[in-house]
Order: C-alpha cells, then sequence, then structure tokens
C-alpha cells in the first residue's frame, strides 16, 4: 500500500485554508473577501493582524 492507497481509504475531505502568520487562525476561501484577494493582504478577524496569503491544506473535520 503507498501513501496514495492510505489517503483513498481515510474518510476525510481535503481542503485549501488561509492560515494567520500571526496566530493560526483558519479561513476557508468563502470567508475571503474580493478586497483581499485583489491586494494580496489578508486580514485577521481573530487577531486583527495583516498578514499575506498562507495557504495549507488541512482536513476539513480538524479545521
Amino acid at each position: 500500500m503507498n501513501g496514495n492507497d492510505t489517503l483513498r481509504n481515510r474518510d476525510t475531505e481535503l481542503i485549501h485554508f488561509h492560515i494567520c502568520i500571526h496566530c493560526g487562525h483558519p479561513r476557508r476561501r468563502e470567508e475571503i473577501n474580493i478586497a483581499e484577494i485583489r491586494s494580496g493582504i489578508f486580514s485577521c478577524p481573530d487577531c486583527g493582524q495583516d498578514g499575506p496569503l498562507n495557504i495549507e491544506i488541512r482536513d476539513l473535520s480538524a479545521a
């Protein structure tokens, strides 16, 4: 069994999140507004800090 087989056998949903570089707060794509996307600067609703896009792939149930 290789790594791909292991992922297929698990009951997971992997999706991408923007993760705040300051506090680690995850945000789904649907939570990010168009102004943030255009500027490339993302404001964290949790800590209030701004930062660059920081994408991580996470299991939806773990986020």
